[in-house]
């Protein structure tokens, strides 16, 4: 099935092998998780670009996925860095069960430098829709209240 169910089967069975059945077992399990977080940093969210013809303004739809942990900050900071001015930036946390404290951070700070980069800002989650909010702190606190 791949080399992601081969690889830390081989590692499990070497490891039983040349060691013993605790030090193979533990290898495996290192090299399945180690598997699992980098998939997880590469999965944290999509990204979709539509450009108007007229050049003037780009529209920038970023979705964020099921999970979304400290894992992902990397990407999703570049993510928010590289976005040119005058864009229309949607962030949708519609399908989000997870965001850590961290993402809600990076995007706090963002929200709050986007007006001097002309990036008008779009938040859709399950129950509301916000447009160029100061930042996410209240609706993640009702989020938490209601839950």
């Amino acid at each position: 099935m791949g080399w992601k169910q081969f690889l830390p089967f081989f590692i499990t069975v070497s490891g039983i092998i040349f060691a013993d059945l605790l030090v193979g077992i533990f290898m495996g399990l290192i090299f399945s998780i180690g598997i699992i977080l980098k998939e997880s940093y590469h999965n944290s969210h999509s990204v979709t670009v539509k450009d108007n013809p007229k050049g003037n303004e780009h529209k920038i739809i970023i979705n964020l996925s099921e999970e979304v942990t400290f894992i992902n900050k990397e990407n999703i900071l570049r993510e928010l860095s590289a976005l040119p001015l005058n864009t229309s930036l949607t962030i949708d946390f519609s399908k989000t069960r997870f965001l850590d404290n961290d993402i809600i951070e990076i995007l706090n700070d963002f929200l709050g430098t986007s007006k001097e980069k002309k990036i008008n800002v779009k938040i859709i989650s399950q129950n509301e829709e916000l447009r160029n909010p100061n930042n996410l702190n209240q609706m993640f606190l009702n989020k938490r209240k209601s839950a």
